[in-house]
């Protein structure tokens, strides 16, 4: 069984990157600031989805 008190979680931004090199060129070129209609259809056609967005408020 997993124990929960054992797990070391992430407590800040700076943490999280330092687990992670920069993105790579492909990967940004994904980055839209919309849902397009491509990807409309994939996001309707998924039984599940996470979306996440960065940057201010």
């Amino acid at each position: 069984m997993l124990d929960l008190n054992s797990i070391e979680y992430l407590q800040t931004v700076e943490g999280l990157e330092a687990l992670y090199v920069d993105a790579a060129p492909a990967s940004l070129r994904k980055v839209v600031d919309r849902i397009t209609p491509k990807y409309w259809q994939w996001i309707s056609a998924s039984r599940f989805c996470v979306l996440t967005t960065v940057g201010p408020a």
